[in-house]
Parts: structure tokens; sequence; C-alpha cells
């Protein structure tokens, strides 16, 4: 049978291999990085490009804590560095730049850090090379890279303006470093990875799971279990453990990696110290979504979320399987003496995302990111220990070549659809043309809803009015024009029907209308929470992003 690339590689055949992945992890997440700009249709993008832009003019403290500071400072370093690039080669001056990065929406703000975001996408990819050469073999490594980089999840999330993609890669680096402290236990290994850990929580909280498998990692380090030696019975590790890690060093090191990490947490988030009042609103607020969720959103949580809806849409069914088939085949092999105790590491850090998961009612797709990583090296030792299965003590065969290409066709398939539905105009963007062609001085635009994630921006002097408060006024001057979206995301577009909000009193008539899908069948897959108008399935049915938008024209009778 003929063999695998992946399987027959020796380094330099395995590092062109690499760059061939990477050159693909960089196609589908720079492929349409600009999509619905100069509107702001990403939830969450304009936090950190609003407080990116206030740190770049000088107001270091961004009096929100909602999200840590880290992401906001490096985004600010980054829009520095390219104002002094372009100052150094004579492309701008830096007042020119400032005013064109804030200028149109922060358009141009929004693309660059949604550009930073992708090449933290790109990098995870060679990283998770690393992760899986060092924790199994360079066979591994090089099929977990290409896994991730055909990704659904982490290709979506690395054309964002958010701090996810970023936070996945500084986890990334923190295995590797978790790695490195299991097999040697020194000093300076526990400052690589409580930097890393510090950093990768600094940008995002949640990166707080790192405790768990840094904790695996430290227990590793005290048993001094290194990868060529055989392992010791479960008694004799227990025995082992309660002499040693109870010992003057050990506590010393745990200590000392718990201080640093948070100095490193504090150095990417310092004014968190200083703003108690508002650091305690903010997580007060943040709380009670966590605990409640969103009122009347019927949705499932825990397992059911995790292992029905968010694994399956977010990674896909067949690599979901394989990566679970991947951590059966290591547990068994390590109750064999066949493998070492290492990636217990990586699997702690899965299983403290899973937990963190499904013990919230405010869960997203996106929350998945970081054990993306863990999971792709799970899902290519999967694959290589089914082929070894197939063909013996050969290579991986074309069946398992077979196996890989069936478990990326999904996600990758769906990668693709996305990215194309990225590079067409968005229907809010289309609705802002016209309302750019026809409102006139004195004019009214109204909304039946406070959302304004589903509503195109307006054009300057105009703004929102409650349809609720307009229609109780006597009117006599400018025209009136209703925006109504419809979406199955029902809590961000609820229904419209104009004959509870007029009674009688108004004519209503359509005079624009702007929808994304193919047919009236809006039956896609999406996420009841998340205002992002583009499903995570059934793109055949969707041509554009964006919901679907009318533009209504109001009468008064009598008037």
């Amino acid at each position: 049978m003929a063999k695998d690339a992946f399987n027959n590689s020796r380094q330099p055949e395995a590092l062109v291999l690499l760059a061939l992945i990477v050159v693909l992890a960089a196609v589908l997440r720079f492929w349409g990085i600009s999509f619905g700009l100069p509107g702001r249709y990403r939830p969450d993008e304009e936090y950190i490009v609003s407080r990116a832009i206030s740190v770049y003019t000088g107001q270091l403290n961004p009096k929100f804590f909602i999200y840590p500071s880290l992401y906001m400072y490096i985004s600010a370093a980054f829009f520095w560095l390219i104002r002094l690039g372009g100052e150094l080669f004579g492309f701008w001056q830096g007042a020119v730049f400032t005013a064109a990065l804030t200028a149109n929406g922060a358009a141009a703000a929004h693309l660059l850090i949604r550009m930073l975001s992708a090449t933290a996408g790109v990098l995870t990819v060679p990283l998770t090379y690393l992760l899986g050469m060092r924790y199994f073999d360079r066979q591994t490594g090089l099929l977990a890279s290409f896994l991730l980089s055909c990704s659904f999840l982490h290709i979506r999330d690395s054309h964002y303006a958010t701090t996810d993609a970023a936070m996945t890669l500084f986890t990334a680096a923190a295995l590797f470093a978790l790695y490195r402290l299991s097999k040697s236990g020194r000093f300076r290994d526990y400052f690589l990875a409580s930097f890393f850990c510090g950093l990768a929580i600094s940008i995002k909280y949640t990166a707080a799971v790192l405790a768990l498998p840094y904790l695996v990692a430290h227990i590793l380090a005290v048993l001094n279990n290194h990868s060529n030696e055989a392992h010791s019975g479960l008694v004799k590790i227990i025995k082992k453990l309660s002499i040693k890690l109870l010992g003057p060093v050990p506590l010393i090191k745990a200590f000392a990696g718990v201080l640093l990490t948070l100095v490193f947490f504090l150095a990417g988030t310092p004014f968190i110290l200083f703003e108690r009042e508002l650091v305690v609103k903010e997580f007060n607020y943040q709380q009670r979504f966590l605990s409640r969720g969103l009122p009347g959103v019927d949705m499932d949580y825990g397992l059911k979320w995790l292992f029905g809806f968010a694994l399956p849409a977010g990674a896909g069914v067949f690599f979901t399987a394989i990566a679970i088939v991947g951590v059966i085949f290591y547990i068994l092999k390590l109750f064999k003496k066949q493998q070492t105790l290492h990636p217990l590491i990586l699997l702690f850090s899965v299983i403290a995302v899973f937990i963190v998961v499904t013990q919230s009612r405010w869960i997203f797709v996106r929350y998945l990111m970081p054990a993306m990583v863990p999971l792709s090296v799970f899902a290519a030792y999967g694959i290589r220990q089914i082929g070894r299965e197939l063909a013996g003590d050969r290579c991986i065969s074309m069946g398992s070549a077979l196996l890989v290409a069936v478990v990326v066709y999904d996600p990758l398939s769906r990668a693709v659809n996305l990215n194309r539905l990225f590079t067409e105009v968005d229907t809010r963007n289309m609705a802002l043309a016209w309302l750019e062609s026809n409102l006139k001085k004195g004019d009214h635009v109204l909304t039946h809803s406070s959302f304004y994630y589903g509503k195109p921006a307006l054009p300057a002097s105009f703004r929102y009015e409650h349809l609720d408060s307009f229609v109780s006024k006597t009117i006599n001057r400018g025209n009136a024009y209703l925006i109504v979206d419809r979406y199955p995301i029902k809590y961000f577009s609820p229904d419209f029907k104009p004959a509870l909000s007029f009674k009688g009193a108004w004519t209503i008539k359509r005079v624009a209308s702007f929808s994304p899908f193919v047919s009236d069948d809006q039956n896609i897959l999406i996420e009841p929470l998340d205002a992002f108008y583009c499903p995570l399935r059934g793109f055949k049915k969707v041509r554009r992003p964006g919901p679907l938008i009318n533009i209504y024209r109001l009468h008064k009778k009598n008037g």
C-alpha cells in the first residue's frame, strides 16, 4: 500500500511539509479578513479596538476589565510599529496614520487587529507541530498541525479582532513550556511556564484553565518521570509522590510558579490593582450571565451542549470522534507502559476547558479554542494508531490517509464556505448604502428592538429612534423609515408584528429588502447566544453574511 507523507518524513522533508501547512493555514485565516468593514459586525471587537486606540493615543488605563488588558496593549504596540515603519520608509506622517486609523468607524484599526489575530492563528500551527513532536513524535506533530490548520473553529475565530486566537497561541506556548518543566523540573522552566501561563490569562481570563495542566506538570517534575523510563505501578507512583511532593524544594517551586504566574498576569493587566470598584462591578455583571445565561433563550447546557452541539459544530463530528479514539489509545498504552505520563498534561488541559464550559450558562463555541490544539494532537495520535493497527509495523497506509481526508473534510469545507461569505457584501452594508441614497434631512430612522448588532450603521447626523416612542408622537415633517432585522438568532433579532405596534393608526409599506438567504428556507445552524450573523452549518442556504433586513416606510393615517 502507498505510504503517507506525514509518517515517512525525515526532518528536512518534515519542515517542507510544515511550511506548506503553514501557508495553507495563512490562506484560510487571512482570506476574507476585511469582512463587514466599516460596519462593526463581530460582537466584542469594539471593546478591544476602542481600548487599543485609547492606549495607542496615550491612555494606558483601559478602564475596562470584562477582558484583561494585554491584547489591547499588544494591539496598541502593533499600531505603533506600523506607524514607525511607515514613517521610516516615508509612507506617511504619524498624524496622518493616526487619523486614518480612527476614520470611517475605525475600520483600519479593526482590520489591523484582525490581521494580528490571524497571525496568532497561523503561528499556533507550527507550535502545534512542536507540541505533537515533543509529546509523541514528529509525524504526530505534522499531522496535528495539519488538522489545526483545517479547523473550522480555529479558522473562524482567527479572523476576529478579539482575544481568542492570541490566547490560544499563548496557551499552546504554555503547554510546550509545561512539557519542558515536567521533564526537567528546573527553576528556569517554571519561570518559562509561568511566563506563558500568566500572559495567556492576561489576554483572556479563561486561560486560567492552565492551572490544572500546570499542576500535572509539577507532579510529573517531582516524580522526575522521563519519557524514556519505564512506568512504575500506580501504588508505587502514589508512594513516591507522597514522599516527594511535600518536600521543601517542590513546595518552593510550586509557590514560585503560582507567584510568577500572578506577576506576569499583572504585568499584562496592571490597572486591575487600582480599579477595584470597576473590577467588582464588571465581574458581577459577567457572573450574572455565567450563572443565568440570556433570559428566554432555549438551548442545551452542560455535557449535552458540549458533545451534542459545540464539538460537532466547532470541530466536526469525525474530528471529535478520532480525538476521543486518540485519548483511548493513549490511556491503553499508558497502562501497558508503552507511553509516558507527559501527554497527561495535554489531556488535563482539555478536561479543564470542558469542566469550565459545562458549568456555565453563558457559553460560546469559541470557548473551546484553547482545547483545539491538544485535541488536534490527540486526533493525530489516534489516526496514527489506527494506521498502525491496520498496517502492522508499517507506516500509515492509504486507508489512514483516507481517514485524514474524512476528518478534515467537514471543518475545512465549512471554513472555505465561511470565508466565501466573508468576501460578499454584508446585508447591513447594503442597507446602509440604500439609506445613504434615500435619506433626506429631517427623516426619521426607527427600530423596534434595542440590539444593534443586526442593524446597519446610519449615515452621519442620523440616529435610531425607538418605534414605540415615535408612533406616540405627532410628526409633521420628514419621512419615517423602520429597519427590521430577521434571523434565527431570535434574542438579538426578535420577531416584529406591525399590527401590534401601530394599532391601525399607521400604514406601513416595505420599500427595500436585503436577504442573505438563497430561499425562504432559513434552517441553518447558529449559536443562540452569539449575535454573529453567519451560520455554523447550512452554508448552501446562505449567499452573504448578515440578517434579512427589511426597510419600511411609515405613514400616519389622516396625518
